[in-house]
């Protein structure tokens, strides 16, 4: 699949005279610092907006599963605002518009909600930079970004949240779902609100909720699919990557599965894979890790704001490229952000909600026996837990902070979300703030139309909504985690499959690389930019590096996480 790639630059200042004239260069270097300006990869991610703008990008309208080439508006003289909603409400994908508000003059730039399509900014004296890609912002300033000490820092102590904030100096991540001003781009106005969709239970009923993820699912896979041809995806051995390859089966659409196992039993999920296969009489391709090929010294996250790889995904990608290059595929599709998205709450949550929408009734009483069941606690530990959540109250927990190895002494800065869901209205489902949490988790893991290697479709602006509108009470139906989208499909998974709970990882792999490399490993971080720059405690980490590659000590991926905050961080210069 050809990555999608953009940079433009508009001014700050605001001009009704100008007119909605973007200009095209073909030299990144050429943006105006004064005029309106793209440079684009390719011609086929542009689409035209008339005289209000452009969207840069993919946008499927409706249910459809072809990818628009033109948008027609309702209306040439819609303000800016009207437009973008217009957009989010009629129609989804991946995508930035960039649009002018006739009556003032002023440029905006909508990210679509999904956030598939990554998007940054750098504000100067007279412009506002945009770009899908950190490295294109070279091309304006004349030298490679900078690495931001103080981010990095407050990223490793929360790294599962995507913060406003990257890791690079002077870059910032515009929202998805919103509108910002270029004259004023710390202002933005939200165009797409998560509480529309979890303020109130808008699917009531199991059955419901089932229908509407099958048809949902495959009208989205089946966009994402058509676009691309022939897809391998990457199955897991678990639901989510199931769900994928199902619906593709559904749609009729061509695949194949690949799937990576490790040398220990542990995460070997051949088996598995084999099974859904053979059920949907598709071509499967099993590989290896072969640990001689990971370099710690290589990030995994090099072309990212953000150091968030995982080293052991150097051999994920090694095996997607070529099985994707044998099979002829153009994308590989990921089942990234499903667990998430899906609702797999491990909490009193759904009982709580239930209590709120149903009372004492017999319905939250079998919700309060599915959470049980679901999360092993006995009926003492699930009233005390449900009593501690309807005690709490509307008030979000703290985000969970991560301190081991950093000096603690070391300047943070303010770790604002991307997206500020802490205080979203649940309405009568105060436990859906559990599940824009789980979504939030995800954000740094799932992998846009920017990649041209994987994609994660599940996370598309309609599954989003669908899944948030499902109260969280359904998602456990029958004492197992995400029930919904398991009997959604059921008819194409293997039994056994479709009623699996848990799968292995390749845990075992990342403790073999850090047996193999412990020598390596200590002098990349103790004699590495994290330490000269105050982010890590080296008495601390030197501590650490002592730990047992055997043992079930978790320091062990932290130090594997630090390694690749370092590796990231020299790859900038």
């Amino acid at each position: 699949m050809i990555p999608v790639q953009a940079i433009f630059s508009l001014p700050l200042t605001k001009d009704r005279a100008v007119g909605a004239i973007i200009s095209r260069v073909d030299d990144r270097t050429q943006l105006g610092e004064r005029a309106p300006s793209l440079w684009v990869a390719s011609e086929s991610h542009i689409l035209t907006l008339g005289d209000r703008g452009l969207l840069i990008g993919i946008y499927f309208a409706g249910k459809g599963q072809r990818a628009m080439d033109r948008i027609a508006l309702p209306k040439s003289a819609m303000p800016a605002e009207d437009i973008a909603r217009w957009l989010v409400r009629e129609g989804w994908g991946a995508y930035v518009a960039i649009l002018r508000d006739p009556e003032t003059g002023d440029w905006s730039v909508l990210r679509d909600p999904s956030g598939l399509l990554p998007l940054y900014r750098m504000t100067g004296e007279d412009r506002t930079v945009f770009g899908t890609d950190p490295r294109l912002f070279e091309a304006v300033t004349g030298k490679s970004p900078q690495v931001c000490w103080k981010q990095i820092g407050t990223h490793l102590r929360r790294p599962e949240l995507r913060q406003r904030k990257t890791c690079l100096v002077d870059i910032a991540e515009v929202e998805p779902g919103t509108l910002t001003s270029a004259s004023d781009p710390e202002v933005s106005r939200l165009i797409w609100d998560p509480a529309d969709f979890v303020r109130d239970a808008g699917i009531t009923s199991f059955s419901e909720a089932v229908a509407q993820l099958r048809e949902t699912a495959c009208d989205v896979t089946g966009a994402w699919a058509a676009l691309a041809g022939h897809v391998v995806v990457a199955a897991s051995g678990g639901v989510d990557s199931s769900i994928i390859a199902a619906a593709l089966s559904v749609n009729g659409q061509s695949f194949e599965c690949v799937t990576l196992a490790t040398a220990d039993p542990s995460g070997d999920e051949r088996a598995w894979v084999q099974l859904l296969a053979e059920k949907l009489a598709v071509p499967m391709t099993a590989c290896t890790y072969d640990v001689g090929r990971i370099d710690l010294a290589g990030p995994v996250s090099a072309t990212m704001t953000r150091p968030s790889g995982k080293a052991f995904m150097q051999e994920v990608r090694h095996h997607l490229a070529r099985t994707c290059e044998t099979g002829g595929a153009s994308w590989a599709f990921d089942g990234n952000g499903g667990d998430n998205l899906f609702c797999f709450v491990h909490s009193a949550a759904p009982v709580l909600d239930r209590l709120k929408h149903d009372g004492l009734s017999s319905r939250t009483w079998a919700t309060f026996l599915d959470m049980c069941q679901l999360t092993g606690a006995d009926a003492g530990t699930m009233a005390r837990a449900v009593a501690r959540r309807w005690k709490r109250g509307e008030a979000a927990a703290p985000w969970p902070s991560d301190f081991r190895l950093l000096d603690t002494a070391f300047p943070l800065h303010d770790d604002a979300a991307l997206t500020p869901w802490f205080d979203v209205a649940t309405g009568q489902q105060p436990g859906k703030r559990d599940h824009l949490r789980l979504l939030q988790r995800t954000q740094n893991f799932v992998h846009g139309i920017d990649d041209p290697l994987r994609f994660s479709p599940l996370l598309s602006q309609p599954m989003l909504e669908l899944c948030l509108s499902i109260p969280t009470w359904l998602w456990c139906s029958g004492g197992i985690n995400r029930a919904p989208s398991r009997k959604a499909f059921a008819p194409e998974l293997p039994v056994s499959l479709a009623r699996r709970t848990s799968k292995a990882g390749p845990d075992s792999v990342m403790r073999e690389v850090f047996a193999r490399d412990r020598s390596v490993i200590r002098t990349i971080l103790l004699d590495g930019q994290l330490a000269a720059n105050g982010v890590i405690d080296r008495v601390a980490t030197e501590t650490a590096l002592a730990a047992d590659p055997h043992a079930e000590d978790p320091i062990v991926y932290r130090l594997l996480d630090l390694v690749e905050a370092e590796a990231w961080a020299r790859s900038w210069g």
